[in-house]
């Protein structure tokens, strides 16, 4: 469980410096206000780690770097709960209502939720049962709980990692999934460790 903390505490470190820094993105929604409850991802995953809820130690340090490339706000790093991005225009709340009352005011359906950008168009069907409104705003909720996003994301990444293919958490198109394998690998140098998300 040491090296594990020790891994997690490297990524934890990036967060909070400046070193890296995501592309620039479109915000086309944001609460002013701060919150350190919307930015407090990395604490729910020391958190599962230190319960054994998270039990293979590769998947500790991936989920850390996924979490940075996928929510981290620019400039800072630090992975954002309450996000969600609509093709590519991020859109950021301090809180849950806020962020639910501003998807039901929306028709997307190609959406991506929370700290590790769970897509409601790729797996609410499978596990709602089907894709209406209503059912995106369900699986919206619970996946703007954190533990539930991170939890949910340790089941997407093992499906990758079973295909041999870790970068298919995001995409399995090759000019995707090679750029954002870039991207995690990036995280992962930034925090002194080793490049090795395929």
């Amino acid at each position: 469980m040491g090296n594990n903390v020790m891994i997690i505490a490297a990524l934890a470190a990036i967060i909070f410096s400046s070193f890296y820094l995501r592309e620039s993105e479109e915000i086309i929604a944001h609460d002013t206000r701060t919150s350190e409850e919307s930015y407090s991802c990395i604490n729910t995953l020391h958190s599962l780690i230190d319960r054994g809820l998270i039990d293979d130690s590769l998947r500790y340090r991936f989920i850390g770097a996924i979490m940075i490339t996928e929510s981290g706000v620019e400039g800072s790093s630090r992975p954002s709960q309450y996000v969600m991005n609509f093709g590519g225009k991020s859109a950021r709340f301090t809180n849950k209502d806020s962020a639910l009352q501003y998807l039901s005011s929306r028709d997307d359906t190609n959406v991506d939720i929370g700290c590790m950008q769970i897509n409601l168009a790729a797996h609410c069907k499978e596990y709602m049962g089907s894709c209406t409104k209503e059912s995106r705003l369900q699986m919206a909720e619970k996946l703007f709980d954190k533990e539930q996003n991170i939890r949910f994301a340790v089941v997407l990444l093992t499906r990758a990692a079973q295909k041999g293919k870790l970068g298919y958490y995001h995409s399995a198109t090759k000019d995707k999934y090679e750029r954002y394998v870039e991207k995690v690998n990036d995280v992962l140098s930034s925090a002194g460790l080793e490049r090795n998300f395929r």
